[in-house]
């Protein structure tokens, strides 16, 4: 101890009491190895106190009375001329009770580390962990409900879906043709700038793609665009992804979201078109569905350019394309919007 070799041929005389009804003996203190020695005028050893278990009964006050700790019976008196020895024994008990191990302070540190660790759960894995677990566990009738609940908000701003009794026939002969599953079809007059698959099945589609071309191929044909596996699903993560974690979280709990998160995810939704996948996998869709691809292929492109791969396939195609409306339904599903 650096500050104890300072302090090693310091000496001072002392009144000594070993209990309360002893009498004070005038005894010589020195510093010995971590401890004060106590010994007679004679320097026969009395006692020797550990200066870490050293205390003070009057802090700033003279004669310096000290005892062990456990112990305040025994006693030892310091008059002022042994300032120096008070001084000693000071520094060096200060110097001890910094090195002491501080077990509060030790657990407030361990239960801050604790709390953040924790908060750091809450702010980087806990969203993620609950959104992931959320699509997993998610019904399938839960998520048409999304679906349709994103279609009533497009619906604020797109006016009404459009739709007849003929037309209701032919979307749902439209869908059992290209899908092997339910699918709900919706006619928007505006905001959507071809088609796009909700979460539930649940697609809508621009009223252009019924009203501006003589053959339901077109229509067909977009609708092959969408990946009712993928698509829908990957919108609803990113829709939770935006909304954050408490309305992931009732919808977890409860089945359903807040409608400002569904207002808030249709509005990003107008005139967004769906991404378009790559050739080979259309032209596979084509062939499996028996849909021509010419006239889809040239509404996306009138001069053929960007799609000349579409169009020779359809010339190499394995067979014949087959019908995909009746001319009735198609007439009337074409009258959907009153065009």
């Amino acid at each position: 101890m650096t500050a104890l070799s300072k302090y090693q041929r310091l000496e001072a005389s002392a009144l000594w009491r070993d209990s309360i009804s002893g009498q004070r003996r005038d005894v010589i203190v020195s510093l010995g190895d971590a401890s004060l020695v106590i010994t007679d005028k004679n320097e026969r050893p009395l006692t020797h106190w550990s200066l870490a278990a050293v205390q003070r009964v009057n802090p700033g006050a003279m004669p310096a009375v000290f005892h062990p700790d456990g112990d305040p019976d025994e006693t030892l008196e310091l008059g002022e001329s042994e300032t120096e020895m008070v001084e000693a024994i000071e520094k060096l008990r200060q110097v001890i009770e910094r090195r002491r191990p501080k077990p509060g302070r030790l657990r407030i540190i361990s239960f801050l580390t604790i709390l953040t660790f924790f908060a750091a759960l809450m702010v980087f894995w806990m969203p993620g962990a609950v959104r992931d677990y959320t699509l997993r566990v998610l019904p399938d009738v839960t998520e048409q409900e999304i679906g349709n609940g994103l279609l009533q908000e497009l619906e604020r701003f797109t006016g009404r879906a459009c739709t007849s009794s003929l037309s209701t026939r032919a979307l749902d002969q439209l869908s059992n043709r290209l899908f092997d599953r339910p699918v709900s079809i919706a006619i928007l007059r505006e905001g959507v700038e071809s088609v796009r698959a909700l979460p539930g099945n649940v697609i809508v589609v621009s009223h252009t793609l019924v009203e501006d071309y003589d053959t339901p191929d077109v229509l067909a044909g977009y609708l092959l665009q969408l990946n009712l596996d993928n698509e829908p699903r990957d919108m609803l993560q990113q829709m939770l992804e935006t909304a954050g974690f408490m309305p992931t979280f009732r919808l977890l709990t409860t089945g359903q979201l807040p409608q400002a998160t569904l207002a808030d995810f249709a509005k990003g939704l107008l005139n967004n078109p769906a991404a378009v996948p790559e050739d080979t996998l259309l032209i596979t869709a084509f062939y499996e569905q028996g849909v021509a691809i010419t006239p889809y292929a040239l509404a996306r492109d009138i001069t053929g350019q960007d799609t000349a791969h579409l169009l020779s396939a359809e010339i190499t195609r394995p067979s014949s394309a087959r019908p995909v409306l009746n001319d009735t339904l198609w007439v009337g599903l074409q009258g959907i919007c009153g065009g």
